[in-house]
């Protein structure tokens, strides 16, 4: 039964029990390669849960990016279907960082502690309110296939590759239809 109540930071939550009425973005997860995976973990100041869930990350197939609607909080979910572990937790980013259309991507959620909601550069911290230039480059895109959204954003990837892996989300619609 889907709740009507938007998740906690850090929370959990079974892709069944999602809110009505919220953006999902799918995204596959082998489009991260080893140079972004190696930024990830150096740069990452919560070098914590970085450490316990990196090698978990590599090993799935794809990630689920939710955003809700009231709380105006962006969080990525294990998505059953695709081999996610389900004891994976979620990743919270501030809402600033919606609004500037960053908080999609992995890894922004990685870089937010998600218990003291901080957020850090990859030289100093910067202040939620603060106004700035995203570091890792361009705006996310979206792409619409058989009625799904897709973020077609993945740092340092051709368009090739970007259509590749859009093909490749299509053609798993069955676990994406949940909503």
């Amino acid at each position: 039964m889907l709740s009507s109540v938007a998740p906690n930071l850090g929370d959990v939550v079974p892709f069944e029990d999602l809110p009505k009425g919220h953006k999902i973005i799918r995204y596959p997860i082998r489009n991260f390669n080893d140079a972004v995976i190696q930024k990830l973990v150096e740069e990452s100041f919560n070098q914590r849960v970085v450490d316990n869930y990196i090698d978990q990350l590599l090993s799935c197939d794809a990630l689920v990016y939710y955003e809700t609607a009231d709380k105006g909080l962006a969080i990525v979910i294990p998505a059953p279907g695709y081999g996610i572990p389900p004891h994976l937790k979620t990743f919270a980013v501030s809402p600033n960082e919606q609004e500037k259309g960053v908080g999609s991507d992995l890894l922004t959620a990685v870089r937010y502690d998600f218990k003291q909601f901080n957020l850090r550069s990859r030289k100093d911290r910067i202040s939620p309110n603060e106004k700035y230039e995203h570091w890792i480059g361009k705006p996310k895109e979206f792409v619409s296939i058989d009625g799904i959204t897709y973020n077609g954003y993945f740092e340092n990837h051709s368009r090739l590759e970007k259509q590749l892996a859009l093909e490749y989300m299509a053609k798993r619609p069955s676990a994406c239809r949940r909503q």
